[in-house]
């Protein structure tokens, strides 16, 4: 089984994200979504589960190290984002999956 990993913070990328996870979630693919802020009401909107995330006072160290702790519980396969201009959510998964492979 291939797990894809998706994560959104606001409500434009979660609703990009929404028919594609829809699409995925399969017998042969599993999704796990993590968000933050608006993006979480989208989520559930569709029924789709996620783990929402704290909204950290700022994207440093504290919040580096629980994105690496979730991707170690997860261990996705790949990432399927939705970006964002300022610091976000997707600024912190795409080093960390660099630094464990994961495409």
């Amino acid at each position: 089984m291939t797990i894809v990993l998706a994560a959104a913070q606001n409500t434009g990328r979660a609703n990009a994200l929404v028919p594609v996870l829809k699409k995925l979630n399969g017998d042969r693919v599993q999704a796990a979504v993590l968000t933050l802020g608006e993006a979480a009401k989208v989520f559930s909107a569709a029924t789709i589960e996620h783990q929402t995330l704290y909204e950290p006072t700022n994207y440093g160290p504290d919040f580096i190290e629980t994105i690496h702790h979730r991707m170690s519980h997860i261990a996705p396969d790949v990432l399927l984002l939705g970006t964002a201009w300022r610091p976000s959510l997707d600024k912190v998964l795409i080093p960390a999956a660099q630094s464990d492979n994961v495409p």
